[in-house]
């Protein structure tokens, strides 16, 4: 790992990270407290590394499937004295359309991190965005 950290491929602050978070293990490991299928399911990813550009693909098959909107795509004008004027693409998730999705998807996300009052809370808050809502007025 040091050779990682001294060839750039890791910060400091990484491998620091990552060295704290072994010593955490083995000593889980020691007091019997460890399980490692976890572990195991990274080690082998990319065929325990012998198809490194599997990798990415092997974890996205082991995490659960994502219902989030896709990001809204806009282009911003940038101004620069050596460049010019020149427009960059930027991405935004729009707000109604991820409040939408974690209300459908995610209910326990909902109900606990957006509107943690409950279905009273719920029509209340519906109710005043719904006074501001320019088709409303």
């Amino acid at each position: 790992m040091v050779m990682m950290i001294l060839w750039g491929i890791l910060s400091a602050q990484q491998g620091q990270r990552i060295a704290e978070l072994a010593i955490n293990d083995l000593d889980a490991y020691k007091r019997g407290n460890l399980n490692i299928e976890g572990l195991q399911g990274l080690a082998k990813l990319g065929s325990y590394g012998t198809h490194k550009n599997n990798c990415w693909r092997d974890l996205q098959t082991k995490l659960p499937k994502m219902h989030l909107p896709d990001p809204y795509q806009f282009m911003i004008p940038i101004q620069n004295k050596l460049l010019g004027c020149f427009k960059r693409p930027s991405f935004m998730l729009l707000p109604h359309e991820l409040f939408s999705a974690i209300y459908e998807h995610y209910p326990d996300v909902w109900r606990s991190s957006v509107c943690p009052g409950g279905y009273h809370f719920e029509f209340h808050l519906f109710r005043f965005l719904q006074d501001f809502h320019v088709v409303a007025t």
